[in-house]
């Protein structure tokens, strides 16, 4: 049998031109059985078979999108990045074919975006980010969630850029249609990221404002303590050695140790630990 799973043998000649698609579509349908079963190499012939239909009858160009996705896919759980970007780049090539533009472009980009980042092609993953912003702002104006979303993206790719300015001015952004949405966790996390940035600026007066910003959202709002309340705190702690506040620094990051969630993440109770470490000693306490 070959790897398709018995359909390569499929006698397109007999079948009228107006079901081509569907056959088209069958084979995608075919690729994705095979990717759920792990079994890769099946899923990417049928998918590529779905490509040559398309190609092969002159069907509309925009039917070459999601084959090329859906390749793309493959290429990226195998770990071959430079064919991932090569078959997403034509994914997005054909779906600027379909009018409207189908919201589904705007993965294809931000899956383009993450393939550059993953490769440290930085300004590129950068563009490929600001396009989909672009087109959500422009023909997806009410999806506001996902707006939001791309505005943090493409906040992170400007801090690979060193583009500190722009990074801070797209997280502030996001956080105000977070606050909007009323989406408060992810207003904290903007909070926490700007603190962020603000600590590689070595502005650490800002960083801890944004840091106690964060925190006046879990407390304000009321939101469940977790990993990123606790990380807030390690950072305020840092935050305060930084601007040799040692006794605070000391106070809120044993209160960090102190806490049940520290006891089951191990991670954030190393961290705290090295927070307490040889600065605070520097002052006399330990």
């Amino acid at each position: 049998m070959p790897p398709c799973g018995g359909f390569c043998n499929l006698r397109e000649g007999l079948i009228p031109l107006a079901e081509k698609r569907k056959v088209a579509q069958l084979y995608v349908t075919l690729g994705h059985i095979k990717k759920q079963q792990k079994k890769l190499q099946s899923a990417f012939y049928a998918y590529q078979n779905s490509l040559t239909l398309v190609r092969k009858y002159n069907l509309k160009r925009s039917y070459e999108s999601m084959p090329n996705y859906y390749m793309s896919q493959i290429y990226k759980e195998l770990g071959d990045i430079p064919l991932q970007i090569s078959y997403l780049q034509a994914a997005i090539l054909s779906a600027r074919h379909i009018h409207p533009l189908p919201l589904f472009v705007i993965d294809y980009l931000q899956a383009l975006g993450e393939a550059f980042e993953n490769t440290r092609q930085y300004e590129q993953q950068r563009a490929a980010l600001e396009e989909a912003l672009s087109l959500l702002r422009t023909c997806y104006p009410n999806e506001s969630k996902r707006y939001s979303l791309a505005l943090y993206d493409l906040a992170h790719a400007y801090g690979h850029l060193c583009n500190y300015d722009a990074q801070l001015r797209y997280l502030n952004e996001s956080l105000i249609i977070d606050m909007q949405l009323s989406n408060y966790k992810d207003c904290a996390l903007a909070h926490f990221s700007m603190a962020q940035v603000w600590e590689k600026m070595n502005q650490y007066d800002h960083q801890a404002a944004s840091l106690k910003q964060a925190l006046d959202v879990y407390h304000v709002y009321a939101l469940p303590e977790d990993i990123l309340l606790l990380s807030i705190r390690i950072a305020l702690g840092d935050t305060y050695k930084n601007l040799n506040c040692f006794e605070a620094a000391q106070e809120l990051l044993l209160n960090v140790l102190s806490h049940p969630l520290s006891h089951t993440d191990p991670e954030e109770r190393t961290h705290t630990y090295l927070a307490l470490g040889s600065p605070l000693c520097k002052n006399g306490t330990s």
